[in-house]
């Protein structure tokens, strides 16, 4: 009698352990389906966008035919009804910098987003990384421009040719987003780029941040933009140690400046130098070739555990061997899709 008991109340409880082990591990909707991941995949397509502009992307709704997207992902209903307001290019000025400036009604968003390197002077603008003094464009004097934080930069050094964006065109990204944000208060402004776009994006969206309008900034294939102090500054400016607690324990965000990073891509370490560092809270993609599932997206956040030279490069790197080449790898240009391309079957693995 005694034995039958103590087998019926060890199959119960076997079954109960069995039950909450099923449900921590296989029945968890985060482990299948989770938000951030779906997040950074509908962020690298309207990232990829941006590289439509050299096809002749063009003002009006994605969907529409007049507005020349020809990839496949513009007419699928999360984008079609996106409309882009604005395509600027300032590489026909001789400076840095192209994308688009777009409004989502459905998810009441402003949608700001960078290309990544595609000119001569986008190059010139990633080798000159000498360090110079930061200083944000809501202290340069514009009068146009007010903030109502205590900003503190003393001791910040960023990259010299990524910071001649903000000194010469922030103003007009600036103003064009402004008039949006007057007529749409109660929008989100989200920032998204990748490679020298994603560097773009983190020096625009500090600029909104400090004007308090809580943007969210998500980039990709970004490469280091300051010293330590400016990621400090940066990290604290956007609360990335609160930030991460929360993607931590719901898988999920709404704002700050989100960075993800692709195993074996190069960018990320670049510059090549100890002296310069990242911001943010990091997702790391470690497998090669698509598809990228979210079983493959991992989520250091702040920790410092990147030693990205070494993730990169395994055997050592070697800069006059991978400058410029390695830009090219199939792991720079592929975050969940092909960022890179504006062809129909670049929305491949989608």
């Amino acid at each position: 009698m005694k034995l039958s008991v103590l087998i019926v109340i060890a199959s119960q409880l076997f079954a109960v352990a069995k039950s909450i082990s099923v449900g921590r591990i296989q029945l968890d909707p985060r482990d299948k389906n989770p938000p951030d991941y779906n997040k950074l995949v509908e962020y690298a397509h309207l990232t990829s966008f941006a590289y439509c502009i050299k096809r002749g992307l063009t003002t009006g709704l994605l969907g529409d035919k007049d507005t020349n997207c020809p990839k496949h992902s513009c007419q699928d209903d999360e984008f079609k009804n996106i409309e882009v307001l604005k395509t600027f290019n300032f590489n026909k000025q001789g400076n840095v910098g192209s994308g688009y400036i777009a409004i989502d009604e459905e998810q009441k968003r402003i949608l700001l987003v960078y290309r990544g390197t595609a000119s001569r002077s986008d190059w010139v603008s990633d080798m000159d990384f000498y360090p110079v003094n930061y200083t944000p464009y809501v202290l340069s004097g514009d009068t146009s421009i007010a903030s109502t934080k205590s900003i503190e930069t003393e001791g910040c050094r960023v990259h010299k040719g990524f910071y001649s964006f903000i000194q010469n065109n922030f103003s007009f990204i600036y103003k064009f987003i402004n008039s949006l944000k007057k007529k749409h208060p109660d929008y989100q402004v989200v920032l998204s780029g990748h490679s020298l776009g994603a560097a773009l994006a983190v020096l625009t969206g500090i600029e909104f941040q400090l004007m308090g309008h809580d943007p969210l900034i998500v980039t990709y294939a970004g490469p280091k933009l300051g010293n330590d102090k400016f990621a400090e500054f940066t990290n604290k400016i956007f609360q990335t140690t609160v930030k991460a607690e929360s993607i931590d324990s719901t898988h999920d965000f709404q704002s700050g400046l989100i960075r993800i990073v692709h195993y074996l891509d190069i960018v990320p370490s670049l510059p090549p130098s100890p002296y310069f560092k990242h911001a943010g809270y990091e997702y790391y993609i470690d497998k090669s070739k698509l598809p990228h599932e979210p079983s493959n997206l991992q989520r250091p956040g702040v920790q410092s555990q990147l030693d990205i030279q070494k993730r990169a490069a395994p055997g050592g790197i070697s800069l006059g061997k991978l400058w410029p080449e390695w830009f090219g790898k199939y792991e720079h240009t592929h975050y969940f899709i092909k960022v890179t391309g504006c062809e129909p079957e670049d929305d491949e693995n989608r």
